[in-house]
């Protein structure tokens, strides 16, 4: 159920044989970390992860994963290619980060690829960015700086928006697991300790689960704090807390836009959004049922969410419930009873 996006990383120090451990996880309806799958590695190589892959999808029911978020290990790259051709593969912002301090030493330079990164620009307006940014610090025609452009496909919002990575930009979800795991293991642990005090630590992440199941079916959010608290109550039975919290955090911001023109299209009405009438505008598009909304900054594709410009059509539209084909199973009270809808 939680394998639509995945990353996957390994870690050192987990036991006395000093082999690996190769850690595929995921994000649950809770929007917490779940672990898919472990596997102990005898090295790095390209053929050892590509074994273990494998057997991961065996595992999964040859499900195939749509995006997949690495470290950039150049063995992992391989085996993506070979054994999950069709998903689309990003690279850990934050290793950009930590290799890019390292090659430049100008401060300003991690600032200005963090733009690149995470600002949506159209296509024509990324590749002047960025050639401004290589210029500028001498990047240009330099084997890091050619590179990066050519991994752009792989970083750059411009060409990942509108892939649904359920919010993972870096493999920090799978540090995070990294963490919790070597609270219990060590590297004096023979073979068959290993595997227990592993169990022992995925039996407090299914812990932690159960926990905020039982919050989202036996407690209620505080409502009524949105202009559209129909909606708003109706969200709250069908999100689970985590998620319907951050689902009412783009309606609460709906009342920044205006609708200023509206255009009827065959099936549909396009409107125009301003926000307090300045900067950039927004189109959303809506069915004349109301039951099918698209806006144009893909924010919903990208990350299972409605946006704020979709809310705020439906309340011009004075839409009084959420339509069904923008409720993504995956972060539903219910996920885990049905299929994906992303």
């Amino acid at each position: 159920m939680y394998g639509h996006a995945i990353a996957f990383d390994s870690t050192y120090k987990t036991n006395s044989y000093g082999k690996p451990l190769l850690i595929w996880v995921g994000v649950n309806n809770h929007f917490r970390t779940t672990i898919l799958g472990l596997a102990i590695l005898a090295n790095e190589s390209a053929s050892s992860y590509m074994w273990a892959t494998r057997a991961f999808l065996e595992c999964m029911d040859e499900a195939q994963p749509k995006t997949v978020v690495t470290d950039g290990d150049e063995a992992i790259a391989t085996v993506i290619e070979a054994l999950i051709p069709n998903a689309t593969h990003r690279l850990c912002y934050w290793h950009m980060h930590n290799k890019a301090v390292k090659k430049v030493k100008d401060p300003s330079f991690s600032e200005s690829l963090t733009k690149l990164v995470f600002k949506y620009y159209d296509v024509d307006e990324f590749e002047e960015k960025f050639s401004e940014v290589m210029i500028q610090y001498g990047l240009q025609g330099k084997k890091y700086g050619t590179k990066l452009y050519n991994a752009r496909h792989k970083w750059a919002e411009t060409y990942l928006r509108g892939n649904f990575f359920c919010g993972m930009l870096t493999t920090q979800r799978n540090e995070g697991i990294n963490a919790i795991l070597k609270k219990k293991l060590n590297q004096k642990l023979k073979l068959y300790e290993f595997v227990r005090a592993l169990d022992m630590a995925l039996s407090w992440v299914r812990h932690r689960e159960a926990t905020d199941d039982y919050e989202s079916l036996h407690t209620s959010p505080q409502l009524g704090v949105t202009n559209l608290p129909v909606v708003e109550e109706e969200l709250s039975r069908i999100y689970t807390r985590n998620m319907f919290f951050k689902v009412r955090r783009q309606m609460s911001k709906e009342g920044h836009y205006t609708v200023l023109t509206k255009t009827i299209m065959e099936g549909a009405i396009m409107m125009k959004l301003h926000k307090f009438r300045r900067g950039p505008s927004r189109a959303v598009y809506a069915t004349f049922a109301h039951d099918f909304f698209v806006c144009e900054c893909q924010y919903f594709l990208t990350f299972g969410i409605p946006c704020r410009h979709m809310f705020a059509v439906m309340k011009h539209l004075d839409t009084g419930h959420m339509p069904k084909s923008l409720i993504v199973t995956q972060w539903t009270i219910e996920a885990r009873s049905g299929e994906s809808s992303i």
